[in-house]
């Protein structure tokens, strides 16, 4: 998105604990986990050591619907 202070990003990470989906980013051999963290760290500057804490954004807010899902 284009602002006024400049070019700004917003990612929605769900996980059941993303701590852990963070690190096996940081940590997989995976073809494309790979892929997708070079691609992090050339358009956002998110390095592997970033993405296994703490985390390089802070949670601003929280839902849960009535079933209980986040």
């Amino acid at each position: 998105m284009h602002t006024p202070q400049g070019d700004f990003v917003c990612l929605f990470h769900e996980a059941e604990d993303l701590a852990k989906a963070f690190q096996t980013i940081a940590t997989s051999e995976d073809p494309f986990d790979v892929w997708f963290r070079e691609h992090l760290e050339s358009v956002h500057g998110l390095t592997a050591e970033m993405l296994q804490g703490p985390f390089p954004a802070e949670v601003f807010f929280e839902y849960t619907d009535a079933g209980g899902v986040a």
